[in-house]
């Protein structure tokens, strides 16, 4: 007597998404395909990228300031830069420059290095030296600021006590920096007058105008004239 055959399982068909999700899903085809090439592509850059350059903080300027500005963090910014564009006399905290004097004008964005700064060790633009000069006005402490651009003017005196002619030593010089006192400065002075108590003005200018203000001393007193 044979054994009867077993029952045979009904088979299962896998369960199909509603109509509409697969229409959807169609309509959607190409936008997932991008998403998945986009998604490929951003692995294989990962990859093949170069790693990053090493890089050092920079304190930039965050807008454009003119001379004679004393530095606040307002003012500002640090960002990473590459190691090699790095310039030389660069900050790297705000901090360090917060409450220094620009010497120059500068634009937004520029690394503020030293040789910008009126403190320290004066430093004037490319071309020109630093001269120290005393003004025969002693008023000229509260009208001359760091960054003020001046004609200096020598006038002699003459015998009879009226004021001679005055001759242009020097053209659009850039004030640097006051030493209120002048303590142990020699300048190109007030003839004949006790003049100690003049504050010394740093001036940039050109070399052959350091001569002729140097040459001042001793028979010239010496003024400002502002210029743009």
């Amino acid at each position: 007597m044979t054994s009867p055959a077993p029952a045979r399982r009904p088979t299962r068909h896998p369960r199909r998404l509603p109509v509409r999700w697969r229409a959807r899903l169609w309509r959607a085809r190409f936008a997932l395909a991008a998403l998945a090439l986009a998604a490929a592509g951003g692995i294989v850059v990962d990859h093949l990228s170069p790693p990053p350059e090493p890089s050092t903080s920079v304190v930039l300027t965050r807008h454009a300031l003119s001379a004679g500005t004393e530095l606040s963090p307002a003012d500002l910014r640090v960002v990473p830069m590459p190691d090699g564009a790095v310039p030389d006399g660069a900050h790297g905290a705000v901090d360090e420059l917060a409450g220094r004097t620009l010497a120059i004008a500068v634009p937004a964005g520029l690394p503020v290095v030293d040789p910008l700064l009126a403190d320290g060790a004066p430093q004037g633009p490319p071309g020109t030296v630093v001269v120290p000069v005393r003004f025969a006005d002693l008023g000229v402490r509260s009208l001359v600021h760091v960054g003020d651009r001046v004609d200096v003017l020598a006038a002699a005196g003459t015998l009879d006590g009226r004021a001679g002619v005055g001759e242009r030593l020097a053209r659009g010089a850039l004030v640097l920096q006051l030493v209120p006192d002048g303590r142990g400065v020699t300048s190109p002075s007030l003839l004949g007058t006790d003049d100690s108590t003049s504050p010394v003005v740093l001036l940039a200018v050109a070399p052959d105008e350091a001569t002729a203000l140097a040459g001042a001393v001793g028979w010239a007193s010496l003024s400002p004239v502002f210029v743009q």
